[in-house]
């Protein structure tokens, strides 16, 4: 849901914030690769560079990559 990208957003800024690391697992990279792109652009990474970042680790669905780039749309310039 937004509300939880929002608060993974907030996770890893405080961690950059403090020089940290952030792991994102899921089983197969899917989800972890579908929430990194959101909350990568949202942040102000290109969409296209998200996706050739991506496309070199995960096959990503197209629902998946539609509901990053929805998130993206809906917090650009929060």
């Amino acid at each position: 849901s937004a509300e939880k990208l929002d608060q993974i957003r907030e996770v890893i800024k405080e961690a950059k914030a403090n020089d940290s690391l952030v792991m994102l697992h899921c089983g197969v990279a899917v989800r972890a690769s579908a929430v990194w792109m959101a909350c990568e652009c949202a942040e102000g990474m290109d969409w296209e560079t998200a996706e050739s970042v991506v496309a070199t680790q995960v096959r990503l669905p197209q629902s998946w990559k539609d509901q990053a780039k929805s998130y993206v749309d809906e917090r650009s310039g929060l």
